[in-house]
C-alpha cells in the first residue's frame, strides 16, 4: 500500500459526510458520523468521565460518532501528544479500545471489511449482511485516502505501540 494521505480536518469532515449521505456506512459497518465537541458527548465516554474525572485531567476528546448499540467513537488527545489524535471506542457493552492511530486510519480500517469487536479486542471479518456491498465504500476510501487497510489488526497494533495504553489506564479505574 502506498503512503496514505493525511487530509485536513475539513477534508475528513467532508469525506465522512459524503460517505454517510451515500449510505456507505450502513450494513455491518454500523457507523453514524456525528462530530461533536467534548462537552456534548453523552454515551459511555461521558459516564467514564463523570465517574473518574480526576483521571482525565489533560485529556481531550472529540466525538466522531457511534453505532446503533450506543458505542462512542472518539478522537483522544492526551498530555504530550504531538501528532494526530488516536481513535478510541467506548463500547456500550463496557469495552474500551484504542483502535486506530488517526481519524483517516480509522476510515481506512472501516473500509477493510472488518469490524471492531470490543469483547475480543480485535477487528474481525464482518458478518455477511445481505444486500450490503463493500465495494463502494472501499472504492470511495481508496480514491479519497490512497488505500485501505488489508488487515486492520496490524494497523491497530501499530497505533497501540505508538501511544500510551489509555485503555489499560481506564481499565484500572474499574477496580
Amino acid at each position: 500500500m502506498s503512503e496514505p494521505l493525511s487530509p485536513s480536518a475539513a477534508v475528513l469532515d467532508a469525506l465522512w459526510r459524503t460517505a454517510q449521505e451515500r449510505g456507505l456506512l450502513g450494513g455491518p459497518v454500523d457507523f453514524q458520523y456525528i462530530r461533536s465537541p467534548e462537552d456534548e458527548l453523552v454515551g459511555p465516554l461521558d459516564f467514564w468521565k463523570q465517574e473518574h474525572v480526576r483521571h482525565f485531567q489533560g485529556f481531550r476528546f472529540e466525538g466522531l460518532g457511534g453505532n446503533e448499540e450506543g458505542s462512542d467513537v472518539v478522537l483522544c488527545a492526551y498530555p504530550g501528544l504531538t501528532g494526530a489524535w488516536p481513535v478510541m471506542v467506548f463500547g456500550a457493552d463496557d469495552t474500551i479500545g484504542l483502535v486506530a492511530s488517526s481519524e483517516s486510519a480509522y476510515l481506512r480500517q472501516l473500509a477493510s471489511g472488518y469490524i471492531w469487536d470490543g469483547q475480543q479486542d480485535t477487528w474481525v471479518v464482518a458478518p455477511e449482511d445481505e444486500g450490503y456491498d463493500w465495494g463502494p465504500l472501499r472504492t470511495f476510501v481508496r480514491d479519497a485516502l490512497g488505500g485501505i487497510e488489508s488487515d486492520p489488526n496490524d494497523a491497530m497494533a501499530a497505533a497501540r505501540a505508538s501511544h500510551p495504553d489509555i485503555a489499560a489506564l481506564l481499565e484500572t479505574l474499574r477496580a
